[in-house]
């Protein structure tokens, strides 16, 4: 699962990849950035939960970085953050590594995940062990899904950078600075 340091780590360096790449097309390089400003401007705004009370609470090191809150027990009220069925239908596509079985592809949880999402999302996935040899292939004919994970770790000869602007949407305009701020469910605190 991709959580708030993997998604801007990735956000904060392609774009910076892009920029730099001589083999990347002219329409991804438009989103690149190499000032403070210009990558502030791209990345969006820090907006903690307040759903629930930690336990713990993050911290802010003299180096900048902040920990995650801590959790000693699930809460006895869960909040619910979202009311009613966020999805409006559709189909979509979504892989991402898996160390473990494979799951059948029409499962109890499958089915209840897309009841509750009102969307039918069909998850597909992958053996984490050898996933830079199956997304690859997918980007070059240009299959990719409309979700993939690209883990921050993935250290893999596959320019991903290539792929900003053409095949990977370029979500800056929807959620760059306070853009963020419209949609319901910040991301965690790291």
């Amino acid at each position: 699962m991709l959580n708030r340091r993997g998604f801007l780590g990735a956000a904060a360096i392609t774009p910076l990849l892009v920029a730099c790449s001589s083999n990347t097309p002219q329409s991804a390089q438009k989103v690149g950035t190499n000032s403070k400003a210009g990558l502030k401007a791209a990345l969006p705004a820090y907006v903690p939960s307040t759903a629930v009370k930690p336990d713990i609470p993050s911290l802010t090191g003299s180096g900048g970085g902040v920990t995650d809150p801590g959790f000693l027990s699930y809460p006895a009220d869960p909040v619910a953050t979202v009311t009613g069925v966020p999805g409006k239908g559709g189909s979509y596509t979504a892989i991402t590594p898996l160390w473990g079985t494979v799951p059948p592809a029409n499962n109890s949880f499958y089915q209840a995940m897309n009841k509750a999402l009102g969307a039918n999302l069909t998850m597909k996935p992958a053996d984490g062990n050898n996933y830079n040899t199956i997304v690859p292939p997918m980007a070059a004919a240009k299959k990719l899904p409309d979700w993939i994970q690209l883990p921050i770790w993935w250290n893999t000869p596959f320019g991903t950078d290539r792929l900003v602007g053409t095949q990977l949407a370029d979500l800056t305009p929807y959620l760059a600075g306070d853009k963020v701020k419209k949609y319901p469910n910040p991301w965690p605190t790291t």
